[in-house]
């Protein structure tokens, strides 16, 4: 049973990205430099985001290797602090839908059974998982993915 220290476990969605947002940014940089002078030149900035928070950050004097290393900046960035850091915010304090970062106004839902993801079994999870949404994602709808449906949350005021 999903429960620690009398504690029910929070269930993230499975389409929730540790990284969720990838912005390239052209940055003006002043570079000091004794054999040709000091001055001022540009370097594209990569900022990997987590619900609009910057998890971390590359610099590259190009966009092009800026791209070619992208997947590379990923995986050590996940391999390293991001997703330590991602994993140890309070989960109940964020909207749980990917994507959004509201704060305000939650509303905790137990999921009344737990949806394999790989093969549909359902499996009943005496309300010991929970999600929480902000009022604007609380409309869960008909979808089975996950158990995430109206039909499959029972609702307690935050």
């Amino acid at each position: 049973m999903p429960i620690l220290n009398d504690k029910p476990l929070f269930k993230r969605l499975g389409s929730d990205m540790i990284i969720d947002q990838i912005v390239f940014s052209q940055v003006p940089q002043y570079v000091p430099n004794m054999l040709s002078g000091d001055g001022w030149c540009a370097s594209w900035l990569v900022q990997f985001m987590h619900k609009g928070k910057v998890m971390g950050e590359m610099n590259y004097n190009q966009i092009t290797p800026a791209m070619a290393n992208l997947s590379r900046d990923l995986a050590m960035g996940l391999e390293v602090e991001w997703l330590a850091e991602i994993l140890s915010i309070n989960e109940e304090k964020e909207c749980s839908q990917p994507g959004c970062g509201a704060t305000e106004n939650l509303t905790k839902v137990y999921l009344k059974a737990n949806v394999c993801p790989n093969c549909g079994q359902v499996e009943q999870s005496e309300l010991t998982r929970f999600r929480v949404f902000c009022p604007e994602h609380l409309k869960r709808g008909e979808r089975i993915i996950e158990g995430d449906a109206d039909d499959n949350y029972e609702h307690t005021q935050k």
